[in-house]
């Protein structure tokens, strides 16, 4: 065995001896003598022809950006330094830096890290010390996820969000959206992020919205250890949808129809979560390339003071009333347990 420059193992053939049928001699006294000019040029086109169908397949990897710059951290996951790939770490250095666009990954699952020191554990609540800032000016979200499918799993984590000085309404701060198929969907994981404190709900909530934190659709997977303060304002750490559940129909019509997933995996968990001014999760806006409808969601092992509103973990239906719900299928499966609050505001 040997193997080539990109590090693939490549099996050594063995050698074999061909017999070749006798040719007369009046027979090679007539062949031509080979053009030499032919023979090279067919030589490069074999040469051609290995080198394309052996290009080199790129597996997971870890890149850092170079700043914690929009265009620093698009060159790394988009290109032209890096065009990431299913399983990729990225890892946005420490620094606070101000966008004007957001991020999208199309297809991907991959792991958006920034740098500081995470909270782990059930006996933790809250973020950790991110010391990676991003500013939101961008009226939209730092990173929208769209098309994850089956078997992918995309992150976000280690990172202090912020919408301070914004000039407009951004309607989350993370996107998810994903395809499921009857054998699952994609997985998703939030974790140790601060979302800085009395920055969201202006933006959030302007123009009478009242969208959250993180908008999922068509995913797994779980919200835990992030830390949120605001006041004044309704508004969700997520926002939850399974509007074609296993792949089908729309408005969650096959989650309403479907056997109901307690204790499995089959739902969006938010956990150890350190709220305030926020409530937990709600089921009325779904994330870009997503839909509305048919949630599944666990609340749990959460600490919330100065809950907002009247449900700490609610969802909406067709008796809401407007044109945005006159389709919507409410919320098929909600689990509470073990959440303190501490006040309602």
């Amino acid at each position: 065995m040997k193997t080539n420059m990109d590090g693939v193992i490549v099996p050594r053939l063995a050698l074999r001896t061909v017999d070749l049928p006798s040719i007369p001699s009046q027979h090679m006294a007539m062949r031509p003598r080979p053009n030499s000019t032919a023979l090279v040029r067919c030589l490069a086109l074999i040469c051609l022809s290995v080198i394309v169908l052996c290009k080199p397949v790129h597996a997971q990897g870890t890149y850092t950006a170079a700043s914690c710059s929009q265009s620093d951290v698009n060159a790394v996951i988009n290109g032209p330094t890096h065009t990431a790939v299913d399983g990729d770490t990225i890892i946005i250095p420490s620094g606070s830096c101000t966008w004007s666009s957001g991020i999208t990954i199309n297809g991907k699952g991959i792991d958006i890290t920034g740098s500081g020191t995470p909270n782990t554990g059930g006996g933790t609540f809250g973020s950790g010390a991110p010391s990676t800032t991003l500013i939101d000016h961008a009226s939209a979200p730092f990173f929208t996820f769209t098309g994850l499918t089956s078997g992918k799993t995309a992150k976000v984590e280690l990172l202090t969000l912020s919408a301070s000085g914004t000039p407009s309404y951004i309607v989350a701060p993370l996107s998810f959206a994903g395809s499921c198929t009857s054998s699952g969907c994609a997985s998703v994981r939030v974790d140790n992020i601060n979302f800085a404190a009395g920055t969201w709900a202006g933006p959030i909530t302007t123009g009478g919205g009242s969208a959250g934190f993180i908008l999922v659709d068509n995913v797994f997977g779980v919200i835990d250890h992030t830390t949120t303060n605001e006041s004044g304002a309704t508004i969700f750490l997520m926002q939850v949808s399974y509007s074609a559940w296993k792949g089908v129909g729309d408005y969650g019509d096959n989650s309403f129809a479907s056997a109901d997933t307690f204790g499995t995996d089959q739902a969006m968990y938010a956990e150890n979560n350190n709220l305030s001014g926020v409530r937990v999760s709600e089921n009325d806006n779904g994330p870009t390339g997503g839909g509305t409808g048919g949630a599944r969601y666990v609340c749990r092992f959460n600490h919330v003071t100065n809950m907002p509103g009247d449900g700490l973990c609610g969802a909406h239906g067709t008796a809401w009333g407007g044109p945005s719900f006159a389709t919507l299928r409410s919320s098929r499966k909600i689990a509470i347990c073990r959440v303190r609050v501490s006040s309602v505001a």
